[in-house]
């Protein structure tokens, strides 16, 4: 079994990691457009996350980056998401101050 050596990949190695990312950027496969779902799906539970310990509202930068999502197993996973974040919301406003 070859070891494989990040630090410093063969030709082969490099070829195929190149691979990967052309087709991640060209979203040329399905699996591609899921990868770059998640990437956005992780972007708005960050956003999330510092909304609910930073007090922020960064409604603009979650509904720019939901209407980017376009798997449908992204979409789901987003409305889990939008589901907490409403949950949070709610229970952020109910709270007496």
């Amino acid at each position: 079994m070859n070891k494989l050596n990040l630090n410093k990949p063969d030709k082969e190695t490099r070829d195929h990691i190149r691979e990967l990312y052309d087709e991640y950027e060209n979203q040329t496969t399905p699996e591609a457009k899921w990868v770059k779902d998640l990437d956005k799906l992780e972007l708005i539970h960050q956003a999330i996350s510092y909304e609910r310990s930073d007090r922020l509202d960064l409604t603009g930068i979650i509904e720019n980056t939901q209407a980017k999502v376009k798997t449908d197993a992204g979409k789901e996973l987003l409305r889990e998401l939008e589901n907490e974040r409403n949950a949070q919301k709610q229970k952020t406003t109910d709270k007496p101050e």
